[in-house]
């Protein structure tokens, strides 16, 4: 099946994972992933942005990737029990605050396509209309190129019902194993079939199981292929025959 050319922008500009951070880029900076340097730094490179959002306990929408704030802010705490105003005082080791998804949306402003990742949480699902309903508002006013994936099918399963007035291309992230045992196969299958019936656009696999002839299987159907998370020219070299693009870290690709 032919899908439209809307997607086109997955398959050009490899996607920058979480922007482009100082994960082995030796900046000579401090540049945390998902701040908004590391969104300057992949726009300058002429790199797509791929991102992961999570919802506050006020059920604002930030632009983060961990479920705990203690790895990347000197605070600690749940994401999902903190409000956004608290978020605001954990600053980033660059003594950036964590950005909401408004702030990144106007800061990019379309200068390179965006992949948003959204990061499965209770929160979020006990709160999926409401989280729907804003993140809908803010595609629909951003004029950019943006993706939309997750690793949840009932979250990209709500996302299909939704008219965003133009075609926003969705993805559903996967890890599935290079090798897979009686279970896996089982309960890839069911994935497999769920992919298809949603007619989603793309598969992000994890590069470890982009061998599996699942993968292939899903690209004939008319699915974009990305592989995460690339980390050097080695493995993008040994991924390349089975993708169309690449997320990537702590290199610069081609």
């Amino acid at each position: 099946m032919k899908k439209s050319n809307c997607r086109d922008f997955l398959i050009g500009r490899p996607f920058a994972h979480r922007g482009l951070h100082d994960s082995g880029q030796h900046f000579g900076e401090v540049v945390p992933e998902n701040s908004i340097k590391s969104f300057e730094l992949a726009i300058k490179n002429g790199f797509s942005i791929e991102m992961d959002l999570q919802v506050t306990e006020d059920l604002e929408i930030v632009v983060f990737h961990d479920d705990y704030l203690q790895r990347l802010t000197q605070k600690e705490g749940l994401i999902t029990k903190c409000t956004l105003d608290h978020l605001k005082s954990a600053k980033l080791a660059n003594e950036e605050s964590i950005p909401s998804l408004s702030e990144v949306l106007d800061y990019v402003n379309g200068k390179v396509p965006v992949l948003i990742e959204i990061k499965e949480s209770k929160k979020l699902k006990d709160n999926l209309s409401n989280f729907l309903g804003k993140l809908t508002k803010k595609i629909v006013e951003y004029k950019g190129q943006v993706g939309l994936m997750s690793f949840d099918i009932d979250i990209l399963t709500s996302l299909k019902a939704i008219n965003f007035q133009r075609k926003i291309p969705l993805g559903l992230t996967t890890d599935f194993p290079s090798i897979e045992n009686k279970q896996e196969k089982y309960e890839n299958n069911k994935i497999e079939k769920k992919i298809q019936k949603l007619d989603l656009d793309f598969v992000s696999q994890n590069w470890k199981g982009i061998k599996n002839k699942r993968i292939l299987d899903i690209r004939n159907s008319g699915l974009i292929i990305i592989c995460w998370t690339v980390t050097s020219k080695k493995i993008e070299e040994l991924v390349k025959q089975e993708t169309d693009n690449i997320t990537f870290e702590g290199y610069k690709p081609f």
